[in-house]
């Protein structure tokens, strides 16, 4: 048996140990207090409020209660869209598939043409001998041949103004041919005036027929040209362009070169009459033509 005797001191008390009383504070260096003058206190004020405004200014919690403006988001009918629609070349294809019957008429009935005027191109003599043994032009397979001319100027004009004015539609093509058809049916008519009002039947009337036939000619060339430009492919747009203003401006000089050899006697005499007449049917429907496509 264990007995356990209490005495009067606590059996659970930890004694510490004994701590030296003193304590070698040789090797430690006094420290010096600094008060700080009124001067310094105020300029570390100062700091302080500097930087406590720019932390106010960019304080990412700060509130502002000033309406954002908001954004709008436009709906899809409101959004402009420089979309070009694709204008569809049907009605060029039935304008040319319509030319081809006719040329095929004339050629059919008249074989003797296309050589007609391919020699009166460089042979006075034949030119005139063609005027008289044709009626000056005025039968049904010069009418034909000329209705091709019409169709076939007013759709290369048309071609140029849909690819680099963006006027594609049939009225423009429409207004194109009412324009040319004038041009050259005013012509024919002035030049039959003057003829009338002033001795130069003759000459007039050759003129007007050498403009005919050149017009044919031009009709018959711009056939695959126009063929090219609307149904080939884009690569080829500018070449057959370039090709047909070169033929036209081919013919075009020879035009003038034998109008000016018909005009000769004519022009040395009265000048100013010749003045005018250039005036008036060659140098205005170019600015009037030019003029209209631009207000377009």
């Amino acid at each position: 048996m264990i007995s356990l005797i209490v005495t009067g001191q606590n059996p659970f008390e930890v004694k510490g140990r004994a701590v030296a009383s003193t304590l070698d504070t040789s090797g430690i260096p006094s420290q010096e207090i600094v008060v700080p003058n009124a001067d310094s206190v105020a300029a570390s004020q100062s700091s302080l409020d500097a930087r406590y405004d720019k932390l106010k200014e960019n304080n990412p919690f700060e509130v502002s209660h000033i309406p954002l403006k908001r954004k709008t988001t436009p709906s899809i009918g409101q959004i402009p869209l420089d979309i070009k629609p694709k204008v569809s070349s049907n009605f060029i294809f039935w304008l040319m598939l319509f030319t081809l019957p006719l040329l095929a008429l004339v050629l059919a009935s008249k074989r003797d043409l296309l050589s007609k005027l391919t020699r009166s191109l460089f042979n006075e003599n034949v030119l005139k001998l063609t005027r008289r043994q044709d009626g000056s032009g005025l039968n049904l397979h010069f009418i034909l041949m000329y209705i091709v001319f019409f169709i076939n100027a007013s759709v290369f004009i048309y071609l140029i103004l849909r690819e680099y004015y963006d006027l594609a539609t049939v009225q423009i093509w429409f207004y194109v041919l009412v324009g040319v058809t004038s041009v050259y049916i005013v012509r024919h008519l002035t030049l039959r005036i003057f003829g009338w009002l002033f001795p130069l039947e003759k000459e007039s009337a050759l003129y007007s027929f050498t403009i005919m036939f050149i017009n044919l000619l031009t009709g018959l060339l711009l056939i695959p040209i126009n063929l090219l430009m609307a149904f080939g492919p884009e690569s080829f747009f500018k070449p057959a362009f370039i090709v047909g203003l070169i033929i036209i401006g081919i013919l075009l000089l020879i035009r003038y070169i034998r109008g000016f050899l018909i005009s000769a006697n004519f022009i040395l005499s009265d000048i100013f009459l010749f003045f005018v007449y250039l005036c008036t049917l060659e140098i205005a429907p170019l600015l009037l033509g030019y003029r209209l496509i631009a207000n377009l």
